[in-house]
């Protein structure tokens, strides 16, 4: 028996793996498409459940958790809703998709994308430093307040609290997993207000929001 999911509101992601963006990240760190959307993809003997998140550039009304199904195995809208999606799956979503051969985009390795956004803030704060450093003491720059990532994530044990059993564990996983990634999201877009509220700041990565430094595998 399937639930009807919610409205998605963003466009769908590109099929595909990252694009590299040398000339604005300077790295070669995996850049997304702006309207990029991540499935999270979990399974049960009975039932396959899916979160939509999207990651790439942030609506304005609209939160990035944009969809959600728990369908049955055997229903043939899945591989409509993983199909070149960006992917976060549990152990028992790997072997559902490989087992069904659906094609997806690239897996989403998390804790790199989590690196990645916490090297960014250092790499930001190191700046920050250096220009204060030239400064007199009656032009000193207001410090920068980043914010505090979420912990590295278990997809397998996502929960910080205690579920009263197994069956809740499964059936709220694949939604704490992408409570997550909506968490880390945020932190990156409190990035980016920091940094784009400091002209001398903005003028190092250019004037636009950039996207999430998300990492594929």
């Amino acid at each position: 028996m399937s639930r009807p999911p919610l409205a998605c509101h963003l466009a769908p992601a590109h099929v595909g793996g990252a694009r590299q963006n040398t000339s604005k990240w300077g790295t070669g760190v995996p850049v997304i498409e702006s309207h990029a959307v991540v499935a999270v993809v979990d399974a049960t003997d009975t039932e396959v459940l899916i979160w939509w998140t999207a990651i790439g550039q942030p609506v304005a009304g609209f939160g990035r958790l944009c969809g959600a199904w728990v369908l049955d195995r055997d229903d043939n809208r899945i591989g409509g809703l993983l199909a070149g999606r960006y992917l976060v799956p549990t152990q028992a979503g790997i072997g559902f998709v490989a087992g069904r051969g659906i094609v997806t985009g690239a897996p989403l390795d998390l804790q790199c994308t989590r690196h990645s956004v916490h090297a960014d803030i250092a790499r930001l704060q190191a700046i920050f430093e250096r220009e204060n450093d030239t400064r007199i003491a009656s032009k000193k720059l207001k410090a920068p307040t980043w914010p505090v990532l979420p912990s590295d994530l278990d997809v397998e044990h996502p929960h910080t609290d205690q579920r009263a059993s197994a069956a809740a564990d499964t059936e709220n996983r694949a939604l704490d997993i992408a409570h997550w990634i909506n968490a880390l999201c945020a932190c990156w877009d409190e990035v980016e207000d920091q940094r784009m509220a400091r002209p001398w700041m903005s003028a190092i990565d250019g004037p636009e929001r950039r996207l999430l430094p998300a990492v594929v595998r």
